[in-house]
């Protein structure tokens, strides 16, 4: 196995590289698809996005043509906030849009049991919007 220094960790192996750009494109391939479906052109999006950032009063939720070109086409990782938003306006459940790019929440209490922390406290790792995830289940069944 080969390992690549520039820019990544020297623990980094070359082919976990390769098969997390694969993947980020892959997610962006999914989102066009979910686009597509839903029938909405880049400018309705676009538009949508900017109901959301009205409301909530943050411009890190908007979405450019060209941003979302970028996701679709090339792969380009969206920002938390650029993700929301496509969540919101494709009715994606937020958790299964992750997976897409590789980030799983459900090992995340796994992940934390292995960081030792001096003061211990009680954590949940539940949403209280749990429910409400349940309701974009659905939109899951079309990809």
């Amino acid at each position: 196995m080969v390992f690549v220094s520039a820019g990544h960790s020297d623990a980094t192996p070359r082919n976990s590289i390769i098969e997390e750009a694969g993947q980020k494109e892959e997610a962006g391939q999914k989102l066009k698809r979910v686009r597509e479906r839903l029938g909405l052109r880049f400018r309705d999006v676009e538009e949508a996005s900017a109901r959301i950032v009205a409301r909530r009063g943050n411009d890190e939720f908007t979405i450019a043509l060209s941003r979302l070109a970028d996701m679709e086409n090339k792969g380009t990782m969206p920002s938390v906030y650029r993700l929301y938003s496509l969540c919101a306006i494709y009715r994606l459940d937020m958790a299964e849009v992750l997976s897409w790019y590789g980030v799983s929440l459900s090992i995340l209490p796994a992940d934390a049991a292995v960081v030792e922390h001096r003061r211990t406290h009680l954590v949940g790792f539940k949403a209280e919007e749990e429910k409400s995830r349940s309701r974009f289940r659905w939109i899951r069944e079309s990809i």
